[in-house]
């Protein structure tokens, strides 16, 4: 699983209560996760079943594009009135069994549906497919660490900077 350790989203005045609450994966210390890996063992004795990795990759990104949602959440009632902006909620998840590689992105356009898109899937003993499915996981890594690591600190300060202090969790 890739997310941000709470250094990363350290606040002048300490990480914010409720970002403990919404965006801690459970059981990492990880925050706000863009990437989950579920890997099946493959071969003799293993069962290395890609449908029950994918079935996996489906529930814990749902879960990465919820946490976000929250947050997007928290912005729009700050942003009443102001031209809203919506962070990217998208996760990546990757379903492996040691032959195979399958890349997934998860989004949701409402709070009732998410929806998951197969990007490409990979046979790995292919050296092609390899490195294909490398760099994939590098500009997965790259847009995590910069693009949406800054996203997700712009937002946490415009809501911690629009709104009281006192009890942030209760709010929403």
């Amino acid at each position: 699983m890739y997310g941000y350790r709470e250094t990363a989203l350290r606040h002048p005045n300490g990480i914010p209560s409720w970002v403990i609450d919404d965006g801690k994966a459970t059981e990492s210390n990880l925050f706000y996760p863009f990437l989950t890996v579920q890997m099946q063992g493959h071969g003799f004795g293993s069962d290395g079943c890609m449908h029950k990795a994918t079935n996996e990759c489906m529930i814990a990104s749902s879960i990465c594009v919820r946490m976000l949602d929250r947050l997007n959440q928290r912005l729009a009632v700050r942003q009443r009135g102001d031209t809203s902006t919506m962070i990217n909620s998208a996760a990546f998840s990757i379903a492996m069994n040691g032959a195979v590689a399958r890349i997934y992105v998860t989004f949701a356009f409402d709070e009732t549906r998410d929806h998951v898109h197969k990007v490409d899937s990979f046979v790995l003993e292919n050296p092609s497919h390899y490195r294909k499915f490398h760099r994939y996981i590098q500009s997965i890594i790259d847009w995590g660490k910069n693009e949406r690591l800054r996203e997700i600190r712009d937002t946490i300060e415009v809501i911690e900077s629009s709104g009281p202090r006192w009890y942030p969790r209760y709010e929403l």
